[in-house]
């Protein structure tokens, strides 16, 4: 991503440089970084803004390093979940990331990309991943919707699965390296932005 169209938050909105005026954050995920012990997966962020989610994750690699991992959202049981699978596989940034349907205790079907963004940090045997893809994806189902009813609850729990494998490519994780869980999301509500003091890259 260039610097003409990097992308700079203030204090309530998010902006491009060029002065377009971004989604804000409607959703956040409370109590992160949250983690998923069995597979060395740390949660740092799900924001879903109005039309946008961005989920970031860090696989710390203490165990095993250069290895594939991911997170399905949900459901706590792998048949029939939409998950996201980061493989640092040789190949473009694009090839590494993939979205899957997953079936009984398979890899499943691997769906069309939504990925808007995608981002790899490495550092020492830790990696940190983050990707925006649209809160719902238009007539299609076997993704999972991020688009929540504040009107009817202020908080929402996700159910999740997770996993992390011992090879570059998907393969089958074991059973000691995968788990379920659930990730809270608070809605934090609609700011109005007049001005902004300072801002600060994201992404």
């Amino acid at each position: 991503m260039n610097n003409r169209n990097k992308k700079t938050q203030c204090v309530c909105c998010v902006y491009m440089n060029d002065g377009k005026k971004k989604d804000q954050i409607l959703w956040k995920a409370q109590n992160v970084p949250q983690l998923l012990t069995a597979a060395d997966i740390f949660v740092k962020e799900v924001n879903v803004r109005q039309t946008t989610v961005e989920i970031t994750l860090t696989y710390r690699g203490t165990q095993a390093s250069n290895v594939w991992f991911g997170i399905g959202f949900g459901s706590q049981q792998m048949i029939d979940t939409y998950g996201i699978v980061y493989q640092p596989v040789s190949g473009t940034l694009e090839s590494k990331f993939e979205e899957h349907k997953f079936g009984n205790h398979t890899t499943g079907t691997t769906l069309p990309t939504s990925f808007l963004y995608r981002n790899v940090v490495v550092s020492g045997s830790a990696t940190t991943v983050t990707v925006v893809r649209p809160v719902t994806i238009s007539g299609d189902n076997r993704y999972y919707s991020f688009a929540f009813n504040q009107s009817r609850a202020t908080q929402v729990q996700i159910p999740v699965i997770f996993a992390r494998g011992t090879t570059q490519a998907l393969q089958s994780h074991g059973t000691t390296t995968r788990g379920s869980g659930s990730i809270t999301l608070q809605y934090i509500g609609m700011k109005t932005c007049f001005f902004c003091l300072s801002y600060v890259p994201i992404f």
